[in-house]
């Protein structure tokens, strides 16, 4: 088959758009990272397995794929400090956590892992709070 050209370069691309070339191709569920911070735990409270659950609960309806759960108890951010790294190397879409405080209680922290977030494309959704929207209404680092 001949382009209007002559040169045949319409055969070739019939050929390829029925065989799916050049189409977006879906990658598969979103890739999700989950972080749960408490202060303190005192038996028979457990906020790190409430705040998982309900993390994993917004995952499994929101359809995202959790590959890593990150967890901190009391002063120590190392967990933190990982998500940070999980979000700069790009290896998650989403970072769910109940609400922004459980990043930290200082604003500019907060701000800081924001605009991380956002420079790599990757979205902070909050399960509570204020402000809380639907995955889909979601902007980058909101």
């Amino acid at each position: 088959m001949k382009h209007a050209n002559g040169d045949g370069r319409g055969a070739k691309r019939a050929r390829a758009y029925r065989s799916g070339a050049g189409r977006k191709v879906p990658r598969g569920p979103t890739r999700a990272v989950i972080y749960a911070y408490a202060a303190s735990w005192r038996p028979p409270h457990d906020p790190l397995l409430e705040q998982v659950a309900e993390c994993e609960a917004f995952a499994v309806r929101n359809r995202l794929k959790v590959v890593a759960t990150f967890e901190d108890l009391g002063a120590s951010r190392a967990s933190l400090n990982a998500v940070g790294i999980a979000i700069a190397s790009r290896q998650t879409d989403v970072l769910i956590v109940r609400g922004l405080d459980r990043l930290s209680r200082d604003p500019r922290i907060v701000g800081i892992i924001r605009a991380n977030a956002a420079s790599s494309g990757v979205k902070i959704v909050t399960t509570t709070g204020p402000g809380v929207r639907p995955l889909s209404n979601v902007q980058v680092g909101e």
